[in-house]
């Protein structure tokens, strides 16, 4: 995502932020599954 931008990161902090993104992506993903097409109408909340 935003490469460079932030603070450095040293190779294990960014390792495990590189995991749990991938894990919040796999729990969207669940979500979306649950929730069906009613997650569309919540999106549009700002």
């Amino acid at each position: 995502m935003a490469h460079g931008a932030g603070l450095p990161l040293s190779a294990q902090a960014y390792d495990q932020f590189k995991q749990l993104q991938t894990l919040f992506e796999e729990i969207d993903m669940e979500m979306e599954k649950i929730n069906g097409h009613t997650c569309e109408t919540q999106s549009n909340t700002p």
